[in-house]
Parts: structure tokens; sequence; C-alpha cells
């Protein structure tokens, strides 16, 4: 198991086409053992006697039993013949899914098999070229005569070089593993380029993980399918591909709208996952060469206010109810002679809304530095405040005796005694009678 755990014996080629990439680029082969620098095959070597040493490898590899240690199995089985001839032949018929693919070996492995020394030959013909051949065609005949040709020493150095994914040229093994039956080599530049791709990995993974998601319990019932199974992997400690961490920071940011102004984390009351995603996807979007610097201060402004909604506690009811009432709503809430009165919603608004004001991040349109309401005045100012904690329950206000402010303010200045009963002035006009006789003027 140890040997699989740690990349010695390999298994079935993978169906993950990056974990693919990297084998091609690595020159690992499929149910093979790497002893130095190349890569043997072990049904070739062992035959039925490998198949316990393989299936133990690929449990130690896969981490138990699953999907993909029942495709090495099945990889197994099918590759353990007793004869060179039928290996050949069981290869037309292997794991090749594209019928034109599928055919193209069924006639290139048969005649192989079928020629005297075809085997010998097509060894002879790694001895002779120091790189593998690309037998791809782009007819179906092309393809069958390239692999054909592959296989014939001298004539197979027309073929053009096979590369990786990256264009590097992919090396046969040395005349000395050839003969010894290798059946591919390592690719020091393929390792050395899988190197970089897993250090930029893990750096990523390092930036999820600095805001504390790849511990966060509130992520199990958020994250969905492939990216639900890249979390579980990075947190056993297993290496992610690029494919993984594709998913998972697609997964954790999900749900989460460009401008940031809502998230399914807020929703649940999860006050520092929603922050921990904020500042994820505000990463990945200043990484985006397309971002538009609006974007970016868009969701500066959301983390801004996730950071008040946390250390106040505010309830998403509240929140959601201080974005949707404009300031006549909310003025109809303070005024007893309206049906919308509710003072208590109105008292509670205000307190949000000074919060976010102090932070720069109130709702008022075009100005987020100022409150989004404000009374109607026909004197003097209105309180203002510092926002203070917040109780979940809605319950008791916590302004430290500031209140939002009288929705009607009256003229206190000309007052009569101590009554504090403001004076209505009423002018009376000066009417001047003369009285003449039989009339009045």
């Amino acid at each position: 198991m140890g040997l699989g755990a740690n990349g010695t014996i390999s298994g079935a080629y993978p169906s993950d086409p990056n974990e693919r990439a990297k084998w091609e680029r690595d020159g690992i082969k499929e149910n093979s053992i790497k002893i130095g620098d190349a890569w043997y095959d072990l049904p070739s070597y062992a035959g039925s006697f490998g198949v316990p040493m393989m299936i133990a490898a690929s449990i130690g590899r896969n981490g138990g039993i699953n999907e993909n240690t029942l495709a090495d199995i099945r990889s197994i089985a099918g590759s353990i013949n007793p004869t060179e001839q039928m290996a050949n032949i069981n290869d037309a018929f292997g794991s090749d899914k594209s019928f034109g693919k599928y055919t193209q070996k069924v006639v290139s492995s048969a005649g192989r098999a079928l020629t005297p020394f075809g085997s010998l030959m097509n060894q002879l013909s790694k001895v002779f070229d120091t790189t593998e051949n690309d037998t791809s065609g782009d007819t179906w005949l092309e393809g069958t005569l390239n692999k054909l040709i592959d296989g014939v020493p001298i004539l197979d150095h027309q073929l053009p070089d096979k590369t990786d994914a990256e264009g590097n040229p992919l090396y046969n093994p040395s005349v000395v593993q050839t003969m010894l039956g290798a059946a591919g080599a390592v690719q020091g530049g393929g390792e050395q380029r899988s190197q970089e791709i897993i250090d930029e990995v893990n750096s990523q993974l390092e930036t999820i993980d600095k805001y504390g998601l790849l511990s966060d319990p509130n992520l199990d019932g958020i994250l969905k399918d492939s990216g639900l199974a890249a979390f579980n992997k990075a947190k056993k400690g297993k290496q992610l591909d690029e494919s993984d961490i594709k998913d998972l920071k697609d997964g954790l940011v999900k749900g989460v709208s460009k401008d940031g102004t809502d998230t399914a984390y807020l929703e649940k009351g999860q006050y520092d996952t929603n922050l921990a995603v904020l500042n994820l996807k505000r990463e990945l979007m200043a990484d985006d060469p397309s971002t538009k610097p609006s974007d970016l201060k868009d969701l500066d402004t959301a983390i801004k206010r996730g950071t008040v909604y946390k250390d106040n506690q505010v309830p998403y009811e509240l929140i959601s109810e201080y974005k949707s009432i404009g300031v006549d709503e909310w003025r109809n809430m303070g005024n007893p002679e309206k049906d919308e009165y509710d003072p208590d919603m109105y008292q509670k608004l205000y307190e949000i809304d000074q919060m976010l004001t102090e932070a720069g991040v109130s709702y008022k349109e075009g100005a987020l530095d100022k409150p989004k309401y404000f009374a109607k005045k026909s004197g003097s100012g209105s309180g203002s405040g510092s926002g203070k904690k917040m109780g979940t329950d809605f319950g008791t206000l916590s302004l430290g005796g500031v209140n939002a402010p009288n929705v009607r303010q009256y003229d206190m200045s000309r007052m009569s005694g101590t009554s504090n009963i403001p004076i209505i002035n009423i002018k009376r006009p000066e009417i001047v009678h003369k009285i003449t006789q039989g009339s009045v003027q």
C-alpha cells in the first residue's frame, strides 16, 4: 500500500483530464512500477503474481476501496496475458472508448502480434529513437499507418515527436532500460513542471485557508458535488490538482453576487463565513484582468458592511428591511397618525443606518457616508450618535439613549413661560372704524 501511496506503483490511467495530463507530462505508465528513472510494466514481469501487489498499491494510492480502486482492478485484470502477442491483442480491445482510435489499435496491435518478431521490432524501434512518436493522423487510415510504422525501426524516425500538453517532447527510456523492458521513461522536465503546478495550487489553497474556510464547519452544508469533493480532499491533506482548486473556489463563492450584497452565509447568520467568502471573492476578482475597478469597490463596500453586521450581530431580517424600506416609508413608521406606525422598527432601522453611515457604507444612493434616513425639519436638526451592539432578538433599544428623530419638529425658540408648549403667534390686523351717521365705514 505504501508503494501505491507514494506513487512508486501506478494504476489505471486516471479519468480526470488534468491528472491524465500530469501522468503524460511525468512519463507515468499504467500498472507499472517506477525503478530509477523508468517505468516497468508489472503484468509483463510478474503476471498473475503481481495482482495482489497492484491491488494493495491501488488501495494505498486511492485511500481505500472506491471508484478509482475498482477502475484499477479492471485495468489490472485486462492486462494479464500469457504472451506478449496476446497482450498486444488485448490492448487493441482495451481502454480507449473512441471508436476510431479503438479500431486503429485493433489493426496495428493485431498486425504487430501476427508479424514474426513484431514485439522485438517494436522494442528495437524504441532503442534507435530517443523520443516517443506522435501516431495521430488527420484521417483514420493515416493514424493506422502511423501506428504500424511506429513499430518499425528506422522508418519510425519520419514520425513527429510526441509532446505533452505544453509542447515538451516525451523521451523513450535509455537503451539499457528498453532492453530490460521499460515501458516508459521518467520525464524530468515534466516532473519539474508538475511540481510548479503543485506549488501554484498549494499557494492558492493557502489563500483560501487564510480566511479559515478549510476548517469552517458551515461549508459542509453549502458546498455541493465537485466543490464538496475537493473540500473534503483538502481537509484530508490530499494533494489537489488544478481542477480541484477551481471547483473548490467556484463552490465557495457560488451564490455570492458580483457586488457582494447578499450571500447564503449572511442569511444563515454565519457572519465569519460571510466575511471570509467575500474576501476570497475579492481576491479572485482582483486576479482577473477583466474585472472593473468599480466591481472591486462594490466588494470593498460589502466587506465593510459585513464587518458592521458581524460586530453588532445584526439579524438578517433587519438587514433586509433596511435595504428595502425607503425614507418616506420609514418616516411613516414614526408617525402616530399613519397606518404604518411602528415605533420599534422605526428606531431599529435608524440604529442600523447610523452604524453603516459611521462606517461610510450606508444605503443612501450616491452618498454612502450620509444617512439613508432623515426626518423632515422645520427647525433645528435631529440627534445623532454612535452605533452600539444590537441584540438579535429585536429587543430593547441599545444606542445609549440616542433615539431616532421625531417626525414632526417644532420651533421651540418662542415659549410661553415654562409650559413648553409652542406659541402660535397670531397677528391680528389693525382695523380702524369710522362711525358716521347712518353707516359704519
